[in-house]
């Protein structure tokens, strides 16, 4: 037995001093519910030098990380402080904005473009109307494309697919996780989606409403509506400051005639503020289809919004005789 103890302590102290000299990478490291690895003391005396380290003490830090409840990773939490805290994590968020552009997709409409366009390795989730349709419902959602059977045209043609039951009023495919237990506000067109000159609709916010303005002369030659200098707007605040921000979303180079004009598919908080987001679709010049997602979230701060993802589906160039494919 006294041999079986000595040999034990001998291999807890060669552990022990293979941590000290460095090595401890090399090693896994197990840690119990109530105490820090060598190698965590360390890298929290290391973090303690940093003029942004929260404790003034490394008893502060020390005590902080054994007062965790049993069963939580102080590694990432400790990994979490030496990334920057809550700075940190802000900081790769906007990185992530930068580096992966969200991406908008349909089931309405089928995808022509390239398959490598499509980056299903993001996190995706489908947005659906609530019941009384008040609110949109964010559900995460596996997204992939399969050939489509029903065409508009030649060529190859796509039907984007999810795991989900229902169908989606759109997909988002973003780098970054969203919160799905949450409802956020939503708002559909109404009867009437064209966003017609004199035309306004409201978002709330916590600091204040937010307003789409359509600008614009209509006028009528023999019972053909004409639109001309038309402009869309969005005003609101966008922080505590006093400060009421305008921005244009669309605006026509040539706004001498302007036919036809921007729909308002859906107005929603999409993503991880409580500021609106806007769906806009609109029937471009050739016969095709255009929706863009403006987002409110990491606009540039002389702006509401910016412009985050399109999804455009061509006007078919030349009709198959028979569109069932059969």
């Amino acid at each position: 037995m006294m041999q079986k103890t000595t040999l034990l302590r001998a291999l807890i102290g060669t552990f022990l001093l293979l941590q000290s000299a460095g090595l401890h990478a090399q090693i896994r490291i197990t840690e119990s519910w109530n105490s820090l690895s060598s190698g965590q003391i360390i890298r929290l005396a290391s973090l303690r030098d940093r003029p942004d380290f929260a404790w003034k003490t490394d008893t502060a830090a020390v005590r902080f990380f054994l007062n965790l409840p049993a069963g939580y990773a102080r590694d990432s939490a400790l990994q979490w402080h030496e990334e920057g805290g809550m700075a940190g994590v802000e900081k790769r968020t906007q990185e992530q904005w930068l580096r992966s552009p969200l991406q908008l997709a349909t089931e309405v409409y089928n995808y022509r473009g390239s398959l490598d366009e499509l980056d299903f390795s993001n996190l995706w989730y489908a947005f659906f109307p609530s019941d009384d349709e008040g609110q949109i419902v964010c559900k995460s959602a596996r997204v992939n494309a399969q050939l489509s059977r029903v065409k508009m045209s030649k060529g190859l043609e796509f039907d984007v697919v999810h795991n989900r039951g229902e169908g989606a009023l759109f997909l988002l495919g973003v780098p970054f996780p969203l919160d799905t237990a949450t409802q956020r506000w939503m708002r559909l067109p109404s009867e009437q989606a064209a966003l017609l000159p004199g035309s306004e609709h409201r978002f709330p916010t916590e600091f204040g409403p937010w307003s789409l303005q359509a600008f614009g002369t209509v006028s009528f030659v023999e019972k053909e509506r004409t639109i001309s200098d038309y402009r869309l707007s969005i005003v609101g605040q966008k922080d505590l400051r006093d400060q009421i921000l305008e921005q244009t979303l669309w605006q026509p180079v040539d706004s001498g005639t302007v036919q036809p004009i921007p729909e308002l598919y859906v107005a929603a908080n999409l993503l991880n503020d409580a500021l609106p987001d806007l769906l806009l679709l609109t029937t471009l010049s050739d016969g095709g289809l255009e929706l863009v997602l403006w987002v409110s979230d990491d606009a540039p701060a002389s702006a509401l919004m910016r412009e985050a993802g399109r999804w455009v589906f061509p006007a078919a160039t030349e009709t198959l005789a028979n569109p069932a494919g059969n």
